[in-house]
C-alpha cells in the first residue's frame, strides 16, 4: 500500500536489513537447512544512534546445539567446558540471540530432516558399487598369461 505508515515501515525495514554486515551471505548460509535439515546463525547487536540493530549475522555448525524439551535452543553438553559443567547438562541460551532455520521437520523434530539425508544411500550404494568394481576389475580384468 502507498499509505504515509506504511512507507515509513517500509523504509525502516529496508535500513535495518542494509545496516547487516553480509547480508546476503547469511541468507545463503541460511539455506544450508535445506540440505542438512538446521541451520543456526548467531545475532550480533549493536547500540547505535540510540536504537538497538543487527550488525550481523554470524554463522554457527548446528551440531553445536540441542533442544530443550520446550523447544528452545541450547549449547550442547558436548561443547561445554567439562570442568564447570556437570556432564550431560546443556546450557540454556538467550532469546532473541540466535535465528534458527528448520527444513523438513515433521511432528516434535525440532532438527529438520535435509534434503541430503533422502540421497544418502544412493550416494552410498554409487560409491561402493564403484569401489568393487575397480577391484572386480583388477582381479578379473585381465587374465593371468599361461
Amino acid at each position: 500500500s502507498s499509505s504515509e505508515r506504511d512507507l515509513e515501515v517500509a523504509r525502516a525495514v529496508e535500513e535495518a536489513l542494509g545496516r547487516i554486515q553480509n547480508f546476503d551471505q547469511s541468507l545463503l548460509h541460511m539455506l544450508d537447512a535445506l540440505g542438512k535439515g538446521l541451520s543456526v546463525q548467531e545475532i550480533l547487536w549493536e547500540v547505535r544512534d540510540g536504537r538497538v540493530w543487527v550488525k550481523e549475522l554470524k554463522s554457527r555448525a548446528p551440531g553445536r546445539f540441542a533442544f530443550a524439551p520446550d523447544g528452545s535452543l541450547q549449547l550442547s553438553p558436548d561443547y561445554l567446558p567439562q570442568i564447570t559443567t556437570p556432564v550431560g547438562t546443556a546450557r540454556s541460551l538467550p532469546d532473541r540471540k540466535f535465528v534458527r532455520f528448520t527444513f523438513g521437520g515433521l511432528y516434535d523434530n525440532l532438527y529438520g530432516r535435509g534434503l541430503c539425508s533422502r540421497a544418502y544411500w544412493y550416494y552410498w550404494f554409487k560409491k561402493n558399487n564403484l569401489k568393487f568394481w575397480v577391484l572386480f576389475n583388477e582381479k578379473f580384468g585381465a587374465p593371468t598369461v599361461v
